[in-house]
């Protein structure tokens, strides 16, 4: 696990939410959001006053996959599994976005 401990640029606070904000949130315990951190679910981005902090885009992905940790009772291994597969998906996402612009541009040039 790699934390950074710096402190964001202040116009970047708002990309960023504490881990207690998110335990809330996802409706998860402290104690399950350190075992996310723990199997590499969760990685923290900085700490600040002794408050970890965690980006907006893992956010999402957590958010999708505690719902499935609630509603069907999947373990937390299963969630770290989800988590991962929803970072995946949203990068190629992100990548297909791109490349679609980039070739509907050459067509119209």
């Amino acid at each position: 696990m790699h934390t950074q401990y710096l402190e964001p640029h202040p116009r970047e606070i708002m990309d960023y939410l504490s881990l207690s904000e998110v335990t809330r949130l996802c409706a998860i315990s402290h104690e399950e959001a350190a075992e996310l951190v723990e199997f590499g679910a969760i990685v923290i981005d900085y700490v600040a006053l002794g408050e970890s902090y965690i980006s907006l885009e893992q956010v999402h992905a957590l958010e999708s996959a505690c719902k499935l940790y609630h509603d069907y009772d999947v373990d937390l291994f299963c969630v770290v599994l989800s988590v991962d597969f929803m970072k995946q998906i949203a990068e190629l996402e992100r990548k297909l976005a791109k490349l679609t612009a980039l070739t509907s541009q050459a067509v119209m040039a």
